[in-house]
């Protein structure tokens, strides 16, 4: 009787290490202010399935005004990064959108705001149809002021062929200038 070993071409071995490596073994807790990761499983024909494992970024900033404040520019904030607002939340002070397909954010590429991988076409980002998910919040911080949380996620799909989405990270860009034209609006110093 023969056995028939398939072995990896060395690029798919690659794929799967680097997906492998994605997944958090650290053991930590979980962080109760971070979205769960999504998971996909990544399947090659003849090859066995690989689970990967991403995560949308969300960052927090401290701002010296009242969440009320802050809540009352989110709108123009958005508006003019040109992300439509098609989730509010007025309870929570939270506003966003949970998906929309954009090439542009502000006037600039995406390329600008994720990260997508490269090749030698160029940055994906920029090539890509990006569904970005972009979710603002505004509480109290426990010293006073404002904690201002925005998540940003994103996925990238080739429009000219099919083929399974890819996920984007933040490049934290779209994050700070939420921020910064917050400062800019409430006329906050060093904004």
């Amino acid at each position: 009787m023969r056995v028939l070993v398939r072995t990896l071409p060395w690029r798919a071995m690659t794929l799967a290490a680097c997906c492998l490596t994605l997944v958090d073994c650290g053991g930590r807790a979980p962080d109760p202010n971070r979205p769960e990761p999504d998971r996909t499983m990544l399947r090659m024909y003849g090859f066995q399935a690989v689970e990967h494992y991403t995560e949308a970024n969300r960052v927090a900033d401290t701002l010296p005004v009242e969440p009320a404040d802050v809540w009352a520019v989110l709108p123009a904030v958005y508006e003019q990064l040109g992300v439509p607002v098609s989730d509010t939340a007025p309870a929570l002070m939270e506003l966003g959108n949970p998906g929309y397909r954009t090439r542009r954010v502000e006037g600039r590429r995406m390329g600008s705001y994720v990260d997508c991988g490269v090749t030698h076409s160029g940055t994906l980002a920029n090539l890509y149809e990006i569904t970005l998910t972009v979710v603002s919040r505004a509480a109290t911080a426990p010293e006073g002021g404002t904690v201002l949380t925005t998540t940003v996620d994103a996925w990238g799909r080739q429009t000219a062929t099919s083929g399974n989405p890819v996920h984007c990270s933040s490049k934290g860009e779209l994050e700070g200038r939420i921020v910064a034209l917050v400062g800019e609006m409430l006329g906050l110093p060093g904004a």
